[in-house]
């Protein structure tokens, strides 16, 4: 398996609908855009450390596999999956 890309902070719009159900759609990157072609997974992870929660999506961004974490403070990170 090779190595993941590293994380991008990014920008992401979402599915209008109520919070606990939106979805991400598009996402920038600098002068980059993408079109989320695919949800296939959705899951909150809690860190036990911090006590913090975010939700983290794994997709198909342009083509891609990818890794999406929302964090409730507006934190948004994108990661390129390699396999």
């Amino acid at each position: 398996m090779g190595q993941n890309s590293a994380s991008r902070r990014v920008i992401v719009n979402f599915h209008a609908g109520y919070k606990a159900e939106e979805e991400p759609r598009k996402i920038k990157a600098d002068e980059e855009e993408w079109m989320v072609d695919a949800i296939l997974e959705r899951k909150r992870i809690l860190d036990p450390k911090t006590g913090e929660s975010h939700e983290e999506f794994t997709c198909i961004v342009n083509k891609k596999l990818a890794r999406l974490a929302i964090y409730p403070d507006s934190r948004h990170y994108l990661t390129f999956l390699k396999s």
